[in-house]
């Protein structure tokens, strides 16, 4: 069985959540209900977009000139497959400078 990320939405460029040309991943599910999110919509847990790490990973890695990946959400701390995410592209992205941002 392959493991899923429960995704809400994804970019493949930004250069405004974080430093030079993101690919940006928002996360769904938030304990939070903070209130003034501006993401109402990826609050409830459920199920959204179910990404294999693998396929998101080729993803990334297929863009060209990214800098970095940003990550947002809903809350992106609760999906724990997503440090299987960052340590497959951190052994992709070894002897590059890339950088992660949480939000």
């Amino acid at each position: 069985m392959k493991s899923l990320l429960n995704i809400a939405s994804t970019t493949n460029s930004s250069k405004v959540l974080g430093p030079g040309n993101r690919f940006v991943i928002w996360v769904q599910g938030c304990p939070f209900n903070c209130h003034k999110c501006i993401a109402k919509d990826w609050i409830p847990f459920q199920k959204a977009n179910l990404i294999e790490i693998e396929v998101l990973a080729e993803n990334i890695v297929s863009q060209d000139k990214i800098s970095g990946i940003t990550i947002s959400g809903g809350e992106e701390s609760f999906s724990f497959l997503l440090f299987f995410l960052f340590f497959f592209l951190f052994l992709i992205f070894f002897e590059t400078f890339f950088t992660f941002v949480f939000f």
